[in-house]
């Protein structure tokens, strides 16, 4: 019986020593994808790192995402706080969700999901095809899916045009275009929707 009491102690020893060794068990995992097809994006960089009470880093973990992921597990320590960075190419991708700092909660699973765009390149061709007066007038606007706010109004008053020029850098996506037309004291709103690829270079043409 004594024997039997023994191993029993000892069993609840063990489990209870592996259950405090799972609290301390600390789970990252980051999903980035690209937001205007929602494909995983491969090169982003993460890294997580340790601190101590006056503010050292430690690096324990930096690699790129595979597969749109990036995944590591540790055992948190009781005197240490973490967090973790992520970083993106600037010149390639544009960010609609997306956090360079992120603190980390220890003993569970952190989970972190970014969305970000490629750029695209476009121009405009807006001509006044049938010029009524210097009381012509032309507005228009454009918006993006991704929240870009980029472009300020265009507004044209009489017979003005404006030819193609330097390509604008912009995030791949849906945009949405607005404009109103004024000629003859008569107003009148038009819209369209197109979508931009990555790695696009277009001329928009728009004839008033």
């Amino acid at each position: 019986m004594k024997i039997l009491l023994l191993i029993l102690f000892i069993g609840f020893g063990f489990l209870a020593c592996k259950d405090e060794n799972s609290k301390k068990y600390t789970q990252v995992k980051v999903n980035v994808n690209n937001f205007a097809s929602g494909l995983p994006i491969e090169d982003i960089t993460c890294s997580v790192y340790e601190q101590d009470a006056i503010g050292k880093n430690t690096l324990l973990k930096s690699s790129i995402t595979t597969g749109g992921i990036f995944e590591y597990s540790f055992l948190a320590k009781k005197n240490k706080s973490y967090f973790m960075t992520c970083s993106i190419d600037l010149m390639k991708y544009h960010s609609v969700s997306f956090a360079q700092y992120l603190p980390i909660e220890k003993y569970t699973l952190n989970s972190f999901e970014f969305f970000l765009t490629e750029y695209t390149y476009i121009t405009f061709d807006i001509t006044n095809t049938s010029c009524f007066d210097s009381q012509d007038n032309f507005y228009f606007i454009r918006t993006s899916e991704t929240g870009y706010n980029g472009y300020t109004p265009v507004t044209l008053i009489g017979c003005q045009d404006i030819l193609p020029g330097t390509y604008g850098k912009i995030p791949e996506g849906k945009w949405y275009f607005q404009w109103q037309v004024t000629k003859n004291s008569i107003t009148t709103s038009h819209y369209d929707t197109i979508s931009l690829l990555a790695n696009d270079s277009i001329v928009y043409v728009l004839n008033y």
